[in-house]
C-alpha cells in the first residue's frame, strides 16, 4: 500500500466535499447558506475514551489553529503496556435539525498494534506505525460543554509484526480474544469544550432541509 498515495487521496476527497458543498444552492436536498452556528466551534477540547487516539484506553487533546485543521495528542494504558498516538485531524460541518455532524478523517502516528500471551508475559509488546481513518464527531441539541466522537482506522503493520507472531499462538488483538490482527479498529469517546469560537453568520455550512 502506497501511504503518500492514499492520504492524498482522502485530504483531494475531503476538500472535493468542501468546495462541492459551495454548489449545493440549486440541489433541492441539501442547500448552503450563511448560517450562524448556535453551538460555537471548539478549538480547544479534551477528552476520554477508548481507541487509537486516546492510546488505548486513556485521555486525547486537540488545538485546531484553524476551524477545519487540528492536532491532537492521546495517551493511555494500550492493555499490556502504555500507548500513545499524535495526529492531525480534518475535519467539515455539517448542520442537520437539532444536531450539528462532524465528519473528519485523521492521519496518526504512534501504537497501533499490541501482542498479549497470557501464558508468558514476557513476550506482550507493543509496536508503532502510521494510522489513518476517519468517522464523525455529533453534539445533540447543540452542546455546548461537549461531544461523541467515534471513529473508524486502518493501521498500516511493518512485517516485524508478523515475524513476531509468527509460530507463537494465543495472543490477544484488540478487545475480544483472538488470533488474528485484524485490518481495522476503532475509537468511541467524549470531548470536553475548553476554548471554543462561532464560526460567525458568513460562513456557508451544509443544511439539511427538515
Amino acid at each position: 500500500m502506497n501511504l503518500n498515495r492514499t492520504i492524498c487521496l482522502v485530504l483531494l476527497s475531503l476538500l472535493g466535499y468542501q468546495s462541492q458543498a459551495q454548489d449545493f444552492g440549486e440541489d433541492t436536498s441539501m442547500m448552503v447558506t450563511p448560517f450562524h452556528l448556535d453551538a460555537p466551534i471548539d478549538k480547544f477540547s479534551v477528552g476520554a475514551g477508548m481507541g487509537y487516539e486516546y492510546g488505548g484506553l486513556g485521555v486525547h487533546a486537540i488545538y485546531y489553529p484553524i476551524p477545519y485543521v487540528g492536532f491532537f495528542a492521546g495517551g493511555g494504558w494500550y492493555y499490556v503496556k502504555p500507548g500513545y498516538n499524535v495526529g492531525v485531524k480534518v475535519r467539515a460541518f455539517v448542520m442537520a435539525p437539532s444536531v450539528l455532524f462532524i465528519p473528519h478523517v485523521e492521519f496518526l502516528y504512534g501504537t497501533n498494534t499490541y501482542i498479549y500471551y497470557k501464558h508468558n508475559t514476557g513476550y506482550d509488546t507493543l509496536f508503532r506505525n502510521f494510522t489513518f481513518g476517519g468517522g464523525v464527531d455529533f453534539r445533540p441539541d447543540n452542546w455546548k460543554f461537549g461531544y461523541l466522537s467515534f471513529s473508524v482506522y486502518v493501521p498500516l503493520r511493518s512485517p516485524d509484526v508478523k515475524n513476531y507472531t509468527n509460530g507463537r499462538i494465543d495472543y490477544f488483538y484488540g478487545i475480544t480474544p483472538t488470533d488474528k490482527l485484524y485490518f481495522a479498529n476503532f475509537s468511541l469517546g467524549f470531548k470536553f469544550i475548553i476554548s471554543s469560537k462561532k464560526l460567525g453568520s458568513n460562513v456557508p455550512v451544509p443544511v439539511t432541509p427538515p
